[in-house]
């Protein structure tokens, strides 16, 4: 596993009495990307409208689908979300702790997965049409999310260190879900219709600690943590 994927937070708690406070990202990811493989398994009629109308592509389809709802907080890899949990962030990864480094009140970590996407996709070896799927994931949070807004400033030190761990999640995240960490020859097309709703269900979901107790310490590995949170009867499906 490349380590810099474990050096950003995805969830954080306030008040939790003997248990961890931080949530890693990467972990935070699955733990969705598991609600979404459930549901998946365990509806049909979901399935159906999902899949259905690519019935000899189905499996391919849920692996795209599989790996997208995964990668809704991809703009979580940034210093100024970090930044909003600035004790979090100096345990995780010190650079983020930089002088002029802050965190942004409105910080919209849904549009800036786009963004980064959109300005970052040829360095993921993401080719065909992955915009309208990662437009779909990122918004998530009930607002249909648009390219734009100012690029950070910081120092280039810190901005490549995200820019590199965002690559590294990505390609961590295709390497469990679609089988290759190369992107290059996978083509794509239009997303199904309710993806949006269901990534947004599935982060909602996939958000509570009482169902994903929160990990502070990197896994073995990716796929042993997803194979946990997807329970044993669901492992290796």
């Amino acid at each position: 596993m490349r380590a810099s994927v474990f050096f950003y937070w995805g969830k954080v708690s306030r008040g939790n009495a003997g248990r961890p406070d931080v949530h890693l990202l990467p972990l935070h990811c699955l733990d969705v990307a598991a609600v979404a493989h459930r549901w998946l398994s365990r509806d049909p009629c979901l399935a159906a409208r999902l899949l259905g109308c690519r019935a000899e592509q189905a499996e391919q389809w849920k692996a795209w689908i599989l790996f997208f709802t995964a990668l809704h907080d991809l703009g979580k890899v940034d210093f100024r979300f970090q930044m909003k949990a600035p004790d979090v962030a100096e345990r995780l990864c010190r650079l983020h702790v930089k002088d002029n480094c802050g965190g942004e009140s409105g910080f919209d970590h849904g549009r800036w997965g786009y963004r980064w996407l959109i300005k970052e996709r040829e360095t993921y070896g993401l080719q065909g049409a992955p915009l309208p799927w990662m437009r779909a994931v990122a918004s998530h949070h009930g607002r249909w999310v648009v390219d734009s807004g100012m690029c950070p400033v910081a120092e280039q030190e810190v901005l490549l260190h995200n820019r590199d761990a965002r690559h590294d999640l990505v390609r961590e995240l295709a390497a469990l879900f679609l089988g290759s960490d190369d992107l290059s020859a996978v083509p794509l097309g239009p997303p199904p219709s309710l993806l949006a709703g269901f990534c947004s269900v599935c982060d909602w979901l996939g958000s509570n600690s009482d169902f994903f107790p929160f990990v502070d310490a990197p896994p073995e590995s990716l796929a042993d943590y997803y194979a946990v949170r997807l329970g044993e009867d669901y492992a290796g499906r």
